[in-house]
C-alpha cells in the first residue's frame, strides 16, 4: 500500500493541477489531446469523415512543440517506409493560398511547410488544397490534391482530465 501512495503522489508531483491525459486504447496522449494514427491510407475528405466517427478531428497542428510530437511518433511507427504521407487537417479548399482548418474555417499561425511549399504543382494545377506530412520531405507539410491521393489520417481528440484518486 506504502508503493501505491508513493506513485500517486509521485504522479502528482509530475501533473500536479492538470491531471492526466486520458484516451482511448490506441490513441496516444501529449499536451492535453490524443492522437490515432491510421493505418488505412483515404483520401482527405474520406480521412476527415472518419475522424468524426471518432467524435474528433483531423489533427490541427498549432505549435512547434505538437508538430515536433507527431514527427516523433511517425518515425518511430513508419521508419521502414520513405513514400508515406499522413492527412492533417489544414486547406485551402475555399480561398486559394488561404490555409484553415478544415473543420474550423480557423487560420492556421503555425506551419512547417517544405521548402517551395504551399505549391500550386509547377504553376499549372490549383488542385493542391489539402496538407500532408511527407516523409520523402523530412516530415514537413505539403499540399496535394485531396482526392487524387490517399494518405494515412492523423486524428486528434481533446483528452479527459483525470486526478490520481487514493483509495483505502
Amino acid at each position: 500500500m506504502k508503493y501505491l501512495v508513493g506513485i500517486i503522489i509521485l504522479l502528482e508531483r509530475i501533473a500536479p493541477s492538470s491531471g492526466l491525459t486520458c484516451c482511448p486504447d490506441a490513441w496516444t496522449a501529449f499536451m492535453g489531446s490524443c492522437y490515432l494514427f491510421g493505418h488505412t491510407p483515404m483520401t482527405f475528405h474520406e480521412a476527415a469523415v472518419l475522424c468524426k466517427t471518432y467524435e474528433a478531428k483531423l489533427v490541427h497542428i498549432e505549435t512547434s512543440n505538437e508538430n515536433t510530437f507527431i514527427e516523433d511518433q511517425l518515425k518511430h511507427l513508419y521508419r521502414d517506409s520513405n513514400e508515406t504521407a499522413w492527412w492533417i487537417g489544414l486547406t485551402d479548399e475555399n480561398v486559394e493560398g488561404l490555409w484553415k482548418w478544415h473543420d474550423t474555417d480557423t487560420l492556421a499561425t503555425f506551419t512547417d511547410w517544405y521548402p517551395g511549399e504551399p505549391s500550386t504543382n509547377g504553376g499549372g494545377s490549383n488542385n493542391e488544397d489539402c496538407a500532408s506530412i511527407y516523409v520523402r520531405e523530412s516530415f514537413h507539410w505539403n499540399d496535394v490534391d485531396c482526392q487524387l491521393y490517399k494518405y494515412y489520417p492523423i486524428c486528434e481528440l481533446g483528452g479527459t482530465e483525470s486526478s490520481p484518486e487514493v483509495v483505502g
